[in-house]
């Protein structure tokens, strides 16, 4: 084996949680998303540090196969060590530190044996996120508001209400010049939100679950109570 196949190696046997999506990225499905690690070469140099993804299986702007489903994440964020610093980890590493950036994954990919583990995680990812200056000021709200709206819809529907008022008091402080840019204007935007269809909604979902690359993936499902 090379060093740099070595390396993916000790990753994928720091996080058995997750499975092998394409090389330095690792995945698992919690229905209607597909989340967990990538890892990003930094420029100029052979280090790597660890990132949060999400994407969703419901579409977005530029249309709604798998292809466009995995163009742009609805959420990516870089994993610090507990002390809040960069990861760099070279491709000689010994696996001591990427055991260690491992649990911090797994901090935020927590994968219980109850989905209720799973759909907590991503609420408080999407919520988290939210609150961030970067999505403040890049105008990501709507794409977050989106799949917590669609994560109620398919595994909580009695927060579905909650979340579109939450929204709406949101959206206040939304650049309504740059939304309209993006998504067209707002109230037809949310009104297509709010009157999503579940079963059409279903239908795109599954058809993009059963692309060969995603099938494969571990999947997290409802416990009986």
């Amino acid at each position: 084996m090379t060093q740099k196949s070595d390396f993916f190696r000790t990753w994928t046997e720091a996080l058995p949680e997750l499975s092998k999506f394409s090389q330095g990225k690792y995945y698992m499905v919690f229905k209607p998303f597909v989340f967990g690690l990538e890892l990003v070469r930094q420029p100029r140099s052979d280090n790597y540090s660890p990132y949060f993804d999400l994407y969703g299986f419901y579409g977005n702007t530029r249309g709604s196969d798998i292809k466009a489903c995995l163009e742009w994440p609805v959420v990516h964020f870089e994993i610090l060590s507990k002390r809040g610093l960069q990861y760099k980890i070279s491709l000689d590493d010994d696996g001591r530190l990427i055991n260690d950036a491992a649990s911090q994954v797994r901090n935020v990919v927590r994968r219980g044996s109850r989905f209720e583990d799973s759909l907590g995680t991503l609420e408080r990812i999407f919520d988290s996120q939210l609150k961030t200056k970067l999505v403040k000021a890049t105008l990501q709200q709507p794409k977050l508001w989106q799949a917590k709206y669609y994560n109620a819809l398919l595994n909580s529907p009695n927060k579905s209400e909650k979340i579109l008022k939450g929204l709406r008091k949101d959206a206040l402080n939304w650049d309504m010049i740059r939304f309209e840019k993006g998504y067209g204007r707002f109230e037809e935007w949310y009104d297509h939100l709010k009157n999503t269809d579940i079963d059409s909604l279903l239908r795109v979902v599954d058809e993009n679950m059963q692309d060969r690359r995603i099938h494969k993936l571990p999947q997290a499902f409802l416990s009986a109570q």
